[in-house]
């Protein structure tokens, strides 16, 4: 690893996107467990919306 290269622990956009699949995978099981279709759609569109948001940081940090 060189020293100029980032850390992606330490990056924002990596940080959103892994919650984001956190977040997708338990809304997922927990849909699968409970049937509870409207709390799982609205942790679902959290979690994709999460995980959107990281890829656009990610995408703006590429730049710099």
């Amino acid at each position: 690893m060189q020293p100029n290269d980032k850390n992606p622990l330490k990056q924002k956009s990596f940080k959103f996107i892994l919650a984001g699949m956190i977040l997708l995978f338990t809304a997922g099981i927990r849909l699968i467990q409970y049937d509870d279709l409207l709390l799982g759609t609205v942790e679902s569109l959290l979690a994709i919306g999460l995980v959107l948001f990281g890829l656009k940081l990610k995408k703006g940090e590429n730049k710099k």
